[in-house]
């Protein structure tokens, strides 16, 4: 029997923000979820627009109040709290252009820092 790892997608957006990403984050929820060999969690923003509801055998997390650099080491700890095993990193669009979207870069690096065997996956 194989044991079933722990698929935390980071994401700033999950339906129904408008952002392009947010669609792409709760697809590849589905079909990994589909797969029956992931418990898939997805962490995104604290938005108001996300509507958790919409997740079919998996969880969403809308928790995360900032996604500035400064952000980084919090993004980090709810990570750590839902015990991953891997975590897929989708860099964002849209929504988070510009200065802030390093923190998906800073996350990785300290991920790997806190507990270097996690398995990362950075889209």
């Amino acid at each position: 029997m194989t044991e079933i790892k722990r698929l935390v997608i980071l994401s700033g957006s999950y339906p129904q923000i408008r952002c392009g990403v947010a669609g792409h984050a709760k697809l590849i929820a589905e079909r990994t979820t589909a797969l029956n060999r992931f418990d898939v969690h997805v962490l995104t923003a604290a938005d108001k627009a996300v509507d958790p509801s919409l997740a079919k055998g998996y969880v969403v997390h809308p928790t995360i109040e900032s996604f500035s650099s400064f952000a980084a080491g919090k993004i980090c700890q709810d990570l750590l709290k839902l015990d991953p095993d891997i975590v897929h990193i989708q860099n964002p669009t849209v929504k988070y252009t510009g200065w802030r979207s390093v923190v998906m870069s800073q996350v990785a690096r300290k991920l790997k820092k806190l507990k270097p065997n996690i398995r990362l996956v950075v889209m």
